[in-house]
This record gives C-alpha cells, structure tokens and sequence, in this order.
C-alpha cells in the first residue's frame, strides 16, 4: 500500500514540471498543498488532499475561502479541483467551480484523467521507509527548482539585453527634455523654455489649437528638484503597472491618464498659468495601482496595502501645496483607474467595464466640450505675456511660428471686438 503523502508529492511534481504549475504555502496544515496555474487553463487552482471526500462538505467555506485568495492574489478564475489520495471514490463530489476527483494505485477519476491523462504514471514505486521515499521527492523537487533557477534567470539576463522597459524609456525621454529645456532657457527665459516644449499655456491652447500641448506638458520640467521627485515616483509606480499588466497597458494607463490630468488643469486655470510636470500620469499610475490592490485582494493584507495608503496620504499633501496643480493630479488618478479597468480580469471588475468605458468617454468630452463652449477665462489673458513669447520665438529662428501666433492672437482679439 503507498504512502498518501508520498504519492501527494509525485502528482504536485508531476503537474509542476508538466504544466507549469507552481506550489502555494498557504496554511501549516499539511495533510493539504494547494497549486496555482497563471496560463489559461480548465483548473487554475488545484488542491492535493488525503482527506477523504466528504471533508468539502465539512469544511467548504475554508476550502473555497483560500482557493478565492490565490486566485484574487494572481488575478485569476476560481475554478478548484480537488485531488483526493483515497481509495474510496464512491461519493465524489461537484458543483459550479468545485469538482473532486481521486487519484490512487488503482484508479484516477475520469475528470482528473480527461485533463492529465499520463497521471497514474507520475506514481513512483515505494520500496524502501517512508522517510527514504519522502527524503528521495524532496531531493527531487530541491534539484529541480535549482535547474528551473538557472534557467530563469540566463533569460531575465536575454531580456534585459533584448528590451529595456518602456518606464525606462520615458523616464530617458523626460531627463533629455529637461535638458533641451536648459539649453534653449538659457539663450532666452525659463518659462519661454517650458512654452517651447509644450508647457500647458490656455491662450495657445485655445487661440493656436494647439491641442498637442496636452499630451507634451507631462515631459516639460524645469528645475532639478521636480524632475527628480516625479521621475523617482515614476520609475518606481511605472516598473510596478508593466510588470503586473505589461507595456501595452502602461502606455494607454499613462496617456489616458496625462490626458485626463491636462484637461483637468486646462478648464480650471486662469488665462495667465503654466502648467506642466509628469505628476498627472505618476498619479494616474497611482490609480492603476489602488485598482490592482483592490481587484486582486491585496488590499486585505497589511504589508501590501499599508504602504500604498502612505503613498496616497503623501501625494494628497503635495497636491494642495503653493503652485502645485492639483486638478491635474485628480484628473489623472481618475483617468488612470477608469483606464486600468480596461486590463483586469477579475469577474466582478468585468461587469463594470461597459460603464468604465462610458465614464471615460464622457469624461473626455465633457472636458473638451467645457473648454470648446463654455470657458470664458481668456478675457483676463495678459497679452504682454504673449508678446514676449512671441518675441522669444522669432529670437531662436522660428519668425514663422512667431508671425503665426501674431496672426491668431489678431485674429482673436478682432473677433472678441466684433462681440
């Protein structure tokens, strides 16, 4: 007769190194190993037991409770199969999400057998003590997870010299702007710097249709300090959002988000502010990630939700500080959860997506529809300052831009004269 738990340990080796399943610690109790798939597959979790089959009806919320952990934890379907090593295969159980099957010397239940076919052969003979057989799998599985080390990690080192991350990217792209913005500041001013590369002014926005201004403020900064705090907040939220949801997603997240945050900042600023920094995407990444703590369960454990609340707490302070916007920073955590809603897979966030693609939407257009229609605050525009970007500009080379902005602010103010 074989040991339960030694034939436990040849199945959680079996599936672990044949289909890619991974072991979780998720209780001291030992009669019970618990494995997660991460891949699309038909039994995502899978629980290895010797207890007999009626221990679900016994214990079903325990059991479904740590199953809907591990899944929420790696944003995955709880759908639980229940491997029991028993000879008693007479009252099997099943109900939506929950299927039993036994696996044995003699038998493994068609349910087990349809998925894992060759199972029955993952059963090593047991011919010496049960300490030997149990020293002689845990030999195995130590070697093996050695091998699957290096393995890893000779291709963590290929994929860093395939592709550096897209964080990384443009964080790059933000410190070689700030360094333009320098070099051209100091042949004319700071703030014509800022202009130059896209800081959010309203009457260039509004007079000029120049729109594109909403997406290229977030890489204008002009001193050292506000580069550095944004990019150090950037590099470290922005590595998290591509490792949990890729680069593909970190990219729509973040310019959703600077969209968002600028358009925000663009209705409720006076004609005479500049606006510009990264902040509104650092924070619409900050909203990625309160939606992935939430979605996945993290939220429930200290040490993970703990310091995103600081986080939060912190950059709430900032954002009411002198000459910080803080419409900005609401816009792009807003726009950066709604956004982020897009990629999470768990069910109850899969019903909402319908709304979330709708709120986006309306939010969007109710910003742009305010500016276009509704937003009078160019009447208080000082146009001293808008000579002197003018000037600015025909004194670097750019008279066609310059005689251009000339021609609109004429333009504007005749046809505010003729109102």
């Amino acid at each position: 007769m074989k040991n339960e738990k030694i034939m436990m340990l040849d199945v959680a080796y079996y599936l672990i190194k044949n289909y890619n399943y991974q072991q979780i610690k998720m209780s001291n109790n030992d009669r019970d190993t618990w494995l997660i798939n991460v891949h699309d597959v038909k039994y995502p979790v899978i629980r290895l037991t010797e207890n007999n089959l009626n221990d679900y009806k016994q214990d079903k919320d325990e059991i479904m409770q740590t199953a809907l952990k591990i899944s929420n934890v790696f944003n995955n379907e709880t759908t639980l199969l229940s491997i029991h090593f028993t000879d008693d295969d007479r009252d099997l159980f099943f109900e939506p999400n929950y299927y039993q099957g036994v696996v044995n010397e003699t038998t493994v239940s068609p349910i087990i057998k349809a998925e894992f076919a060759n199972i029955q052969s993952a059963l090593l003979p047991q011919t010496e003590s049960y300490h030997v057989e149990l020293k002689k799998r845990e030999s195995r599985f130590i070697d093996y997870h050695k091998a699957l080390l290096s393995s890893r990690n000779r291709n963590k080192v290929k994929k860093l010299k395939d592709r550096i991350n897209v964080t990384t990217i443009i964080a790059l792209i933000n410190t070689l702007v700030f360094a333009a913005i320098w070099f051209v500041s100091s042949k004319t001013n700071q703030t014509f710097g800022a202009i130059y590369f896209g800081a959010l002014y309203k009457p260039l926005v509004y007079v000029s249709f120049e729109w594109w201004r909403l997406i290229a403020s977030a890489f204008v900064h002009v001193d050292f300090i506000h580069i550095f705090v944004n990019m150090v907040a950037f590099l470290s939220i922005g590595t998290f959002v591509e490792r949990v949801y890729g680069y593909k997603a970190l990219l729509i997240i973040y310019f959703t988000s600077i969209l968002t945050g600028s358009l925000f900042a663009l209705v409720q600023m006076d004609a005479n502010t500049i606006s510009f920094g990264a902040s509104g995407g650092v924070y619409g990444l900050m909203g990625a990630m309160v939606v992935y703590l939430f979605s996945s369960g993290l939220y429930k454990i200290r040490k993970f939700r703990q310091p995103i609340v600081q986080s939060l707490l912190m950059n709430l302070f900032i954002s009411f500080l002198p000459n910080v916007s803080w419409q900005a920073h609401l816009g792009g955590f807003v726009g950066g959860m709604i956004a982020t809603l897009f990629f999470t897979k768990t069910p109850i966030v899969k019903q909402t997506i319908l709304s979330a693609y709708l709120s986006l939407a309306l939010l969007i257009s109710g910003m742009f529809t305010f500016a276009f229609f509704v937003d009078d605050s160019l009447k208080t525009m000082n146009d001293d300052l808008n000579i002197v970007i003018i000037y600015n500009y025909a004194y670097i080379g750019h008279e066609k831009h310059a005689y251009k902005l000339m021609n609109d602010f004429n333009n504007y103010a005749n046809e505010m004269g003729e109102k």
